[in-house]
């Protein structure tokens, strides 16, 4: 059974240290970053999106994020 989150995990974790401080940070996780690139993939000129467009675009955009997370899943899967 896979351990994975549903999320796909950390994309970017790093670790901030300064002189105060020594912490891990997360970052985005692999949804939020597949769906921001699915997201600048969308191309339609400002003008013309209207509210329902944007929830429409933002719904998307995390769909096409668990479609890829999902492929990702199989690929592991079949490794």
């Amino acid at each position: 059974m896979s351990t994975k989150s549903k999320d796909g995990g950390s994309a970017f974790p790093y670790r901030f240290t300064s002189e105060w401080q020594d912490t891990d940070v997360p970052g985005l996780t692999k949804r939020e970053w597949f769906a921001g690139m699915a997201l600048a993939g969308v191309s339609m000129p400002i003008g013309e999106l209207r509210v329902g467009d944007i929830e429409h675009i933002a719904d998307a955009a995390y769909k096409i994020a668990d479609a890829m997370l999902a492929a990702r899943e199989k690929e592991d899967d079949t490794a």
